[in-house]
């Protein structure tokens, strides 16, 4: 009977032992669920981030080449022209130059003013003059160019279906 006995205690024993083997292993696996589960989650929202920030790109695309169609920079297919896009991102660029500089030239007539400097006044306001003029006539150029691109794209538009923009 006492080897019976000690057999079902070792039994009993090694029983102990793989019930607490199983229950540690359950809870890695659990944690390890978790861990995954916690992955998921993540994963999850920087997809709907990155869907979102495609959608904002894809807004912003859309808004780029209805901008680039107003301001004549598409061809007869709808394809970007580049280089137009390009001369008119310049022409911004250098009427804010201009505008800039006008301002200046404008500090530096108050400053004639009231130093009392009325030759150098007159000539500046006769050049200032002259430089309008000159501009009023570049702008007169530009918004007819523009009237006819837009013409022009109106008329290819009425043959072709719409506007894709070229990457």
């Amino acid at each position: 009977k006492g080897s019976v006995e000690a057999e079902q205690a070792a039994e009993l024993h090694s029983m102990r032992e793989r019930i607490a083997a199983a229950e540690r292993e359950k809870v890695e696996a659990e944690a390890g669920s978790r861990d995954l589960a916690d992955a998921l989650t993540e994963a999850q929202a920087q997809l709907a981030q990155q869907a979102a920030d495609l959608e904002a790109a894809r807004a912003t695309e859309l808004h780029m080449g209805q901008l680039a169609a107003k301001l004549g920079c598409v061809d007869d297919e709808g394809q970007l022209l580049r280089g137009r896009l390009d001369e008119m991102a310049t022409q911004l660029l250098q009427a804010r130059e201009s505008e800039a500089v006008h301002a200046a030239w404008l500090d530096d007539v108050k400053r004639m003013m009231a130093d009392g400097e009325e030759e150098g006044l007159a000539m500046a306001l006769c050049q200032n003059m002259q430089e309008s003029r000159r501009k009023d006539e570049q702008l007169r150029r530009a918004q007819s160019e523009i009237k006819s691109l837009r013409a022009d794209r109106a008329r290819s538009r009425s043959g072709s279906g719409g506007l894709a923009v070229a990457s």
